[in-house]
């Protein structure tokens, strides 16, 4: 669901596992997640003396298929990756490419990734940081608007796919075909 006025709630689907190199860290994980619930209580997310209706407004999805991805895209509000490192940040591309303003840290190579007029980016690892950061959005309407229209004019500047796989192809041509390029063996 789209917030159409500052007094609906946000809805918030964390779909998300912490992971360091092959192993599963539920340690950091939970911190995270407490840490999530705590500014969603804050904010009147989650409401602490009443859980009821808490379970409508934030879901923690784990791994989902690509159709209930989309869903949860389409229903967010928000992109929240609170990832340690990223290769590349993939799921953040997704989530400008849905038009959602990102919540995300500058672990590996999120802080290329994800452009400025698009989110926040806080330092891996501060669970408080990315608290405080994901409170403001929750609480301020205006940053978060500003933020889904960077995502969205961010989203007009993203690479199609197969054009960038056939350039990468023909650069990779081009330089083994050129005179001083060393020959694999």
């Amino acid at each position: 669901m789209t917030t159409t006025s500052s007094r609906e709630p946000i809805r918030a689907s964390l779909v998300a596992q912490v992971v360091h190199g092959d192993e599963e860290l539920p340690h950091h994980r939970d911190e995270q997640i407490a840490a999530l619930r705590r500014e969603f209580e804050a904010v009147g997310v989650v409401d602490r003396e009443r859980a009821d209706g808490a379970e409508e407004r934030v879901r923690l999805l784990g791994e989902c298929s690509d159709e209930a991805l989309h869903a949860a895209y389409a229903e967010a509000d928000l992109f929240v990756l609170p990832s340690y490192h990223e290769g590349y940040g993939m799921v953040v591309t997704e989530a400008l490419a849905a038009g959602l303003p990102v919540l995300t840290t500058t672990g590996g190579a999120l802080a290329d990734t994800l452009p400025a007029a698009a989110g926040i980016a806080v330092p891996p690892g501060e669970a408080d940081t990315l608290g405080e950061a994901l409170s403001s959005l929750l609480r301020e309407r205006s940053l978060r608007l500003a933020l889904r229209d960077g995502a969205r004019e961010a989203r007009g500047r993203l690479r199609d796919w197969r054009l960038s796989g056939a350039e990468f192809a023909a650069a990779l041509t081009t330089s083994s075909s050129a005179p001083n390029a060393p020959h694999p063996d």
